[in-house]
């Protein structure tokens, strides 16, 4: 005997077919029946042995059947179904989990926004009461500098430190999960976050600007990414070409995510395990004078790996690091193109940006 049925959201049309045990005169047999937790009362059916419903929301219900023969004679007792509607992937649970975490990142970007504000805020504050006090000016002046490279490291510490604090709950969060999917998009989010956390290593504040060294970050990332590849790192040749000339942060940070979707693509996916004369060129530099894009900075990523199926267009795909390279490229406002000759060649001119 059937109890249970499950139905997913896919499901979006249902059709109950039931009857009256009674042969004598069938089509004069009458019917009714609800369904608890959607309908509101009993649906009387007349001779029709039919119960149609269609878009049913998540949820438990029990759809209750009773018939009466050509007598009239109902069956009071009747027959239940328990029916089961499971809600689609976007409204599960762990989905929800992922929204709150990645909400609560947002949110603590926006408070290192303002904790960084509030301290350069307070930095200057302190250095023009020290420049306005003459009998100290010199003394004081030394002292607001020692004050200013210390809340510079608290707030690189206290920066590090949340990133790594934001990847062990993802961490444990996505222990917890059964889905596959979600737990490798907890995992995905566990890197790029760690990511981050390897570009704090590279900030420093000249002339009260905060700026990057995209060249050692690209060092530091392509060392942890070759310690995830399948293929031996003595068979990978990595080539850094990134200049050496420090970027504003509002500049660096896009590139920086940029960055390590386009090398962990090609460290961790573009070579066989076989494959043993493998390299990876990367050259950020500022296109010459006299040239199209004068004056404008190009990001270069190369590799002579699989490349990328001939169905795929990187510029339409959905995937998730095409997708976040291009949102990037947008926010740099950057022209993105993408070549598949010998491997993989993508390429990222955006103008230059003064700092503030």
């Amino acid at each position: 005997t059937l109890n249970e049925i499950q139905l997913t959201y896919k499901d979006y049309f249902v059709q109950f077919e039931f009857s009256v045990l009674d042969f004598k005169d069938p089509e004069r047999n009458q019917y009714r029946y609800i369904l608890d937790g959607f309908d509101h009362d009993w649906i009387e059916n007349g001779t029709r042995n039919t119960a149609t419903y269609t878009s049913l929301p998540p949820g438990d219900y029990v759809l209750r059947v009773q018939g009466a023969n050509s007598a009239g004679v109902w069956n009071r007792e009747g027959l239940s179904l328990a029916v089961k509607v499971f809600p689609p992937p976007w409204r599960t649970w762990w989905a929800y989990t992922l929204y709150a975490i990645f909400l609560a990142f947002l949110l603590w970007l926006g408070k290192r926004a303002y904790d960084s504000y509030v301290i350069e805020k307070r930095a200057r504050e302190m250095a023009l009461v020290m420049i306005a006090s003459e009998e100290r000016a010199d003394d004081e002046m030394q002292e607001q500098l020692e004050i200013h490279d210390d809340l510079v490291k608290s707030v690189y510490r206290h920066s590090v430190s949340t990133l790594n604090l934001v990847g062990d709950v993802l961490s444990i969060r996505g222990g917890q999960l059964i889905d596959e999917n979600a737990r490798e998009v907890i995992a995905q989010s566990i890197e790029r976050v760690q990511a981050l956390a390897l570009l704090e290593e590279c900030l420093f504040y000249q002339n009260e600007v905060l700026l990057a060294d995209l060249n050692k970050y690209t060092n530091i990332l392509v060392s942890n990414l070759l310690q995830k590849s399948a293929t031996d790192e003595q068979h990978i040749t990595t080539i850094n070409e990134v200049s050496a000339r420090p970027l504003p942060i509002e500049q660096a940070s896009p590139l920086a995510i940029a960055l390590y979707e386009l090398l962990e693509n090609a460290i961790v996916h573009a070579f066989d395990e076989s494959s043993e004369a493998n390299y990876i060129h990367v050259i950020l530099a500022t296109e010459a004078a006299g040239t199209q894009d004068a004056g404008h900075h190009r990001l270069t990523v190369q590799d002579d790996g699989a490349g990328i199926p001939s169905n795929i267009d990187p510029l339409s795909s959905h995937t998730p690091g095409f997708v976040i390279v291009a949102s990037m490229a947008q926010k740099l406002s950057a022209e993105l193109s993408f070549a598949f000759r010998n491997g993989t060649l993508v390429s990222m001119v955006f103008p230059q940006q003064e700092a503030r």
